[in-house]
C-alpha cells in the first residue's frame, strides 16, 4: 500500500515536471516563433508599402494586438481578423483606389475556411494589380492545392512564404488565364531570415510575365454587312454599304482596298494582332455582325443570329463579354451611364478622339487587358489657324514690342560698331556698313559667312553678334510656340448644326452606335 502511495506520489511529481517544462521551455519556444512570423510579415509589407494591411491569423487577440502595434510603428495600417465560416472577405479586403496587402496564415486554418476565402476572393476578383497577397505556409505542394487560381492574371501579385527550420522560402505565383489553359507558375522569388532579413533574388516584374505561351484569346469585332434597309433603321442595319458578300471577313480586313470602310474595328483587329506578336497569344477571332455573328473557333464556323433589341443599353459585344463568349473586343463602344460598371476608362490628356478603356473580367487580368476603342466625348477641335485669320502682326506677336525696340537698338549699334571696327582693315565705309548688315541678318537666320576680321576688337564684335541673333533666335521660336498653344482652343459646340455653319469641307460615314450621339431635328 506504502509502494503504491510512492508511486502515486512520484506520478504526480513527474505530471507537474512535465507542466513545468511546457511552461518554462515549449510555451517561450512558440511565442519565440510567433515573434518571427511577425517580423518576417512585417519587413515584407514595409517592402510592398501598400497602404493598408489586413490579416488573417489563428493566433490569441494579444499575439494580434501586438501585431497591429507593430504595424503602427512601421507607418502601416492593419487589420488583424479570425478566418471564420460566416465572414465576407470582400467587406473587409476590398480595394477601389489604393493598394491593399492581405496575408492568411495557413499553418493554423481549416482548409474548408482558406479555400472558402480563396473562392470569395475569385468571386470579387481581388487577385489583380490594387492587392498584396501573402500566404503562410508550411508544405509547398499542400499549399497550392488550396489555392483557386481562376481569376489569376499576368499582373496577379500573389507570394506564397514556406517556413522551413530557421528561414522562409518566398514563391511568387500567377496564372496568365486559367480559363483559357493558361498553367499556375510557380517561381522561387527569394528567402527571409533572422540574421540577414529579406532577400529577393527575383525581382517582381510583370514585363518578364509577356510570353503567354501561345495561350488563346477570343476577340469580338463589329463588321456591317450590305444591307437594303433604310438607314433610319439603325438598331437592325447602321451601315448601308460596306463589307461585299463574297469577300471573306478576315481577307476584307486586311484588304486596302476596302481601308476606307469599318476603320475602327481594322484599327482593333491591327493592334490585336500586333500585340499577339508581341506577347505570344493565340487570337481565336469572333466577328459579331447585326444580322449574322460568324465565330471562328479551330477551323470550325456556324451561324447565329444576333440582333440589338430595342432597350438594350449594352449591346451584342458587351452582352457577349458578360456571358463570356468572347474575351476582348477591339471595336469602338461608346461609354454610357450603363456600362459605368462594366468598364473604366483609360485616357490620354491630349484631346484625342478615341481611347483606351479595360474591361473587368478574368481575361482582364492579363497585362493586356482588354484593349477597346471608346468616342469618349464627341467635339471638334481645330488647332491650324485659318488662312484668312493670318496677318503681318501674328508674326510680331511672339516678343513684346519693347523687346522688339531693344532688338533693333542692339542690332543699330552692333552694325555701326562692327563697320567701325572694319574700317582699320577696309577704308570702304560703304562696303563695311553693308558686310556689317549681311552678318547680322546671316547670324539671325543661322547662316554662316566667309567674313573674317585681322583684329582682336572686330573677332569680338562678330562673337558678340553670332551670340545675340543666336539667343533671339532661340527665344523668338519658342515664344512663337508658347503662343500658339495659349490661344483660346476653337470648340464648336457638340451639334452638327455648329459643324454645318463653318466653311470647313468633311464627310460623313454611318458608323456604328453612331444614333447614340445625334438627335433628330424635325426641322432639319
Amino acid at each position: 500500500m506504502r509502494r503504491d502511495r510512492n508511486i502515486h506520489k512520484m506520478s504526480s511529481a513527474f505530471k507537474c515536471l512535465a507542466l513545468f517544462v511546457f511552461i518554462i521551455i515549449i510555451f517561450p519556444l512558440d511565442q519565440c516563433k510567433q515573434n518571427i512570423t511577425d517580423e518576417f510579415i512585417i519587413e515584407y509589407f514595409r517592402y510592398r508599402a501598400p497602404s493598408t494591411v489586413v490579416g488573417f491569423t489563428c493566433d490569441q487577440y494579444e499575439n494580434d494586438v501586438q501585431l497591429i502595434k507593430k504595424f503602427s510603428d512601421v507607418k502601416l495600417q492593419s487589420l488583424i481578423w479570425k478566418l471564420e465560416n460566416r465572414m465576407e472577405l470582400s467587406s473587409l479586403a476590398k480595394a477601389l483606389h489604393h493598394r491593399l496587402g492581405v496575408f492568411i496564415d495557413l499553418r493554423c486554418q481549416f482548409s474548408e475556411n482558406v479555400k472558402m476565402a480563396f473562392n470569395e476572393a475569385t468571386d470579387h476578383k481581388m487577385f489583380d494589380e490594387l492587392y498584396y497577397w501573402l500566404i503562410l505556409g508550411s508544405d509547398l505542394n499542400e499549399s497550392l492545392s488550396l489555392i483557386n487560381d481562376n481569376s489569376f492574371g499576368v499582373s496577379t501579385d500573389f507570394v506564397l512564404a514556406i517556413f522551413e527550420e530557421n528561414q522562409c522560402i518566398l514563391y511568387d505565383i500567377y496564372n496568365p488565364c486559367k480559363l483559357r489553359g493558361g498553367t499556375l507558375k510557380t517561381t522561387r522569388l527569394g528567402f527571409w531570415n533572422e540574421s540577414s532579413g529579406l532577400n529577393i533574388v527575383f525581382e517582381l516584374n510583370k514585363v518578364r510575365r509577356w510570353n503567354l505561351e501561345g495561350m488563346a484569346i477570343r476577340i469580338s469585332g463589329l463588321v456591317c454587312k450590305r444591307c437594303s434597309l433604310p438607314f433610319k433603321k439603325v438598331e437592325t442595319c447602321p451601315v448601308v454599304k460596306n463589307r461585299p458578300s463574297n469577300v471573306p471577313v478576315l481577307e476584307y480586313l486586311q484588304d486596302p482596298n476596302y481601308k476606307h470602310l469599318d476603320r475602327l474595328t481594322r484599327l482593333g483587329y491591327a493592334m490585336w494582332m500586333h500585340l499577339a506578336d508581341m506577347f505570344n497569344f493565340t487570337v481565336q477571332i469572333v466577328f459579331l455582325k447585326h444580322i449574322t455573328r460568324f465565330v471562328h473557333v479551330y477551323s470550325l464556323e456556324f451561324n447565329e443570329t444576333t440582333v440589338w433589341n430595342e432597350g438594350d443599353e449594352n449591346g451584342p459585344v458587351m452582352t457577349s463579354l458578360m456571358n463570356g463568349e468572347i474575351d476582348a473586343s477591339g471595336t469602338a463602344d461608346a461609354l454610357t451611364i450603363e456600362r459605368l460598371d462594366l468598364v473604366k476608362a483609360v485616357y490620354p490628356a491630349l484631346p484625342f478622339r478615341y481611347f483606351i478603356i479595360q474591361y473587368e473580367m478574368i481575361i482582364a487580368k492579363l497585362l493586356l487587358k482588354l484593349t477597346i476603342l471608346l468616342d469618349f466625348r464627341t467635339c471638334f477641335i481645330f488647332r491650324s489657324t485659318s488662312s484668312d485669320r493670318i496677318s503681318v502682326r501674328d508674326i510680331f506677336l511672339p516678343l513684346s514690342s519693347t523687346v522688339w525696340y531693344l532688338t533693333i537698338a542692339i542690332s543699330v549699334l552692333s552694325i555701326n560698331a562692327l563697320a567701325f571696327l572694319s574700317i582699320l582693315s577696309n577704308r570702304d565705309i560703304y562696303e563695311n556698313y553693308l558686310s556689317s548688315i549681311i552678318i547680322h541678318v546671316g547670324a539671325f537666320c543661322q547662316q554662316g559667312t566667309e567674313f573674317s576680321s585681322n583684329n582682336l576688337s572686330g573677332r569680338i564684335a562678330i562673337l558678340h553678334i553670332l551670340l545675340f541673333n543666336l539667343l533671339l533666335y532661340n527665344y523668338y521660336l519658342a515664344s512663337a510656340v508658347s503662343n500658339r498653344l495659349s490661344e483660346p482652343i476653337t470648340l464648336i459646340n457638340d451639334s452638327l448644326h455648329e459643324l454645318r455653319k463653318t466653311d470647313f469641307q468633311y464627310a460623313s460615314e454611318p458608323m456604328l452606335d453612331f444614333d447614340r450621339h445625334i438627335k433628330v431635328d424635325a426641322a432639319f
